[in-house]
């Protein structure tokens, strides 16, 4: 609350860039507006101390090994788009959990077809015994052509804020490009670029930067077909040259949305907005990092975000992101969380729609396992209670939902979305800051 009180007052006019200094600061304001004062915290480099980036010393012990799955190729991809050698090579990289089993079949198979050389899956103890499930389970996938390699990678620790930054990562990247995404974000290029190779060939560049369209289904099961209804969201995600990458990632306000660049990379080739739409015109380092000007209009597509891929997604991502024993889900089905409540929102948003419009198998969930992780995370005494208290708990999110909806339908809106965090408190300028001013029972 000091910084912020020293930034409001104390930061100097003169260092704001133009044209900005007349919008944040005119003489009849006597406080700055809630959009003022967030358009001062990208701008100024006080905030979080971030002057310069700040390197942290390597740690060459936090790998402990990688295992390189040999996959049958789905008859259907044999014929897809084959990476070659004669041109840039790309990778992702992907944390894996249980939660994403049922979804990372439509997820490896969507990066193979955009040319992906390498798809690193990588978490905390990935290859020790108790994540044989997730091993065996990948291990048994036919949908990725050969041409593509899946790797997966075993670390003590993983940033989960920022996953490029994790500790031995960037040493162990052998290609060209990297793609940094959640196994829920699916990069949709523009309708006349084709692949990943073709992107380099068209318009070259070291950085590309793709905006949020967030997705999501709210039924139980998952029920999503292409074309998807989308909302613009905020902010997105990267593909960046690794060679531009430190080894050593140095930590960064934004995390995973901001580019970690070495310092002597200072004019990279950029294409897309690193501000992720927000309307500054930074000359200096700020919470996004510095500033990455594009050297054209042209737009390298977006990220659907695949929030919620069902009502049961997030349910799983509620019960097991825990430790310890498993609680009942008949012990809180009748309340509403944060998560529920944000995606309550997300479905009824309708600001800045989008339609993605993609291949119709582009999204292709393995809906029993869905169902079975679901049940044993309901953590009940048989499948009859546990699916009855899973319908309990749709309803009560529904029954919320009716209530969001009316409030909405009267005005209420989170007036800065999509300009600011979703799921992060931020002085009241966020969509969480919001649902928690709403006369609403949720749980926090």
């Amino acid at each position: 609350q000091a910084a912020q009180a020293r930034l409001v007052f104390e930061y100097p006019r003169d260092r704001i860039p133009q044209p900005m200094a007349t919008m944040l600061w005119h003489p009849t304001w006597a406080m700055p507006t809630r959009f003022q004062l967030w358009l001062l915290l990208l701008l100024t480099v006080e905030v979080a101390s971030m002057q310069l980036p700040k390197f942290e010393d390597p740690d060459t012990s936090n790998f402990q090994g990688e295992l390189a799955l040999d996959l049958a190729p789905s008859s259907q991809e044999l014929f897809a788009h084959r990476p070659t050698s004669l041109g840039p090579s790309f990778c992702v990289i992907a944390r894996v959990t249980t939660v994403d089993l049922p979804y990372m079949e439509s997820f490896l198979r969507h990066y193979a077809r955009l040319g992906v050389n390498t798809i690193y899956l990588f978490n905390e103890g990935l290859l020790e015994d108790q994540h044989a499930n997730i091993v065996q389970y990948l291990q048994a996938l036919t949908t990725v052509p050969s041409t593509t390699k899946v790797k997966l990678m075993d670390f003590k620790t993983v940033k989960h804020d920022d996953p490029i930054g994790t500790p031995d990562l960037v040493p162990l990247l052998k290609e060209d490009y990297v793609i940094n995404v959640d196994a829920d974000e699916f990069w949709v290029l523009p309708q006349n670029i084709s692949d990943l190779p073709s992107l380099l060939r068209e318009y070259p560049a070291d950085i590309y930067f793709m905006r949020w369209v967030m997705v999501v289904d709210d039924e139980l099961q998952s029920t999503m077909t292409a074309p998807y209804d989308g909302t613009v969201g905020f902010p997105g995600k990267w593909m960046a040259n690794v060679s531009m990458i430190p080894r050593s990632v140095y930590p960064r306000p934004f995390g995973a949305h901001t580019v970690p660049l070495r310092l002597e990379y200072m004019e990279p080739t950029v294409y897309g907005d690193y501000k992720y739409g927000i309307p500054i015109h930074a000359k200096i380092w700020s919470v996004l990092g510095r500033p990455l000007p594009p050297v054209g209009s042209f737009e390298p597509g977006y990220i659907a975000h695949l929030w919620s891929r069902s009502f049961a997604d997030v349910v799983l991502k509620v019960a097991l992101r825990g430790h310890g024993q498993c609680r009942p889900l008949s012990e809180y089905n009748t309340q509403v969380d944060s998560r529920l409540a944000t995606l309550a929102f997300l479905s009824l948003n309708k600001k800045m729609p989008i339609t993605v419009d993609v291949q119709k198998d582009m999204f292709q969930p393995d809906i029993e396992l869905e169902r079975t992780l679901v049940h044993e995370a309901a953590c009940e005494k048989d499948e009859a209670t546990a699916s009855a208290s899973l319908e309990q708990y749709h309803n009560s999110y529904l029954d919320f939902k009716r209530k969001l909806s009316g409030l909405m339908e009267q005005g209420s809106y989170p007036t800065m979305w999509p300009h600011t965090p979703l799921t992060q408190g931020l002085m009241g300028m966020s969509v969480t800051d919001w649902l928690r001013s709403l006369p609403l029972n949720i749980t926090w």
